[in-house]
């Protein structure tokens, strides 16, 4: 004996009037969308050129003016060295900073000249030359002159008075018996601005 069973599915049926709000509240938004479209092209029309001229002076205002002088911070210039470390009878010059030495104020240096031994006394001159590490410019400062016995080595303390500038560096330089310089001892921080290059000017101290 068979028995069949039908199972009957029934689509829920939909509320009145839901189709119809559903496409209101579509129509409402498109109507808002089309609004909106029109008054961005409307002010395209009337303002289009006036847009454009201040997006050029936003857009010009952002470049560097042609010759303008750039805000960025350098790097100061390493400073070449203005002779040998060794010449003739000078086996070596070095300059070491007693104290912290600041532009703009007096600097305490140790100078040492190394000569060989000698059976007579050797007279020893030397000068200083401060470098502007940023524009390099070169200030020669007087140092002095003495007469090294028959030991061979020359101490002297110094005082350099330093100019105002943002990075330095000092050498001490002899000219008799030879030409040679120290390293240079360099001081300061940063370059601010460009100061171009070319080539070092050299000044006198008075």
């Amino acid at each position: 004996m068979w028995t069949e069973v039908w199972l009957a599915t029934q689509k829920p049926a939909l509320r009145p009037g839901s189709g119809w709000s559903a496409a209101k509240r579509c129509g409402r938004w498109c109507g808002v969308a089309v609004v909106l479209l029109a008054l961005l092209a409307l002010e395209m029309v009337l303002f289009g050129d006036r847009i454009r001229s201040d997006m050029d002076v936003l857009r010009a205002a952002g470049r560097p003016a042609s010759g303008a002088v750039s805000n960025h911070v350098v790097t100061p210039r390493q400073v070449a060295a203005p002779a040998p470390m060794a010449n003739g009878p000078v086996r070596a010059v070095d300059l070491r900073p007693l104290s912290r030495c600041v532009p703009g104020a007096d600097c305490e240096t140790r100078v040492q000249v190394w000569l060989p031994p000698q059976a007579v006394a050797r007279e020893v001159g030397w000068t200083f030359e401060v470098t502007d590490r940023c524009t390099g410019a070169i200030q020669v400062v007087p140092g002095g002159s003495m007469v090294v016995a028959e030991g061979g080595r020359l101490v002297v303390v110094s005082v350099v008075r330093l100019p105002s500038a943002r990075a330095l560096a000092l050498t001490a330089v002899t000219a008799v018996p030879a030409r040679t310089a120290s390293p240079a001892t360099a001081g300061g921080g940063w370059c601010s601005g460009w100061h171009g290059g070319g080539a070092a000017r050299r000044g006198r101290a008075s």
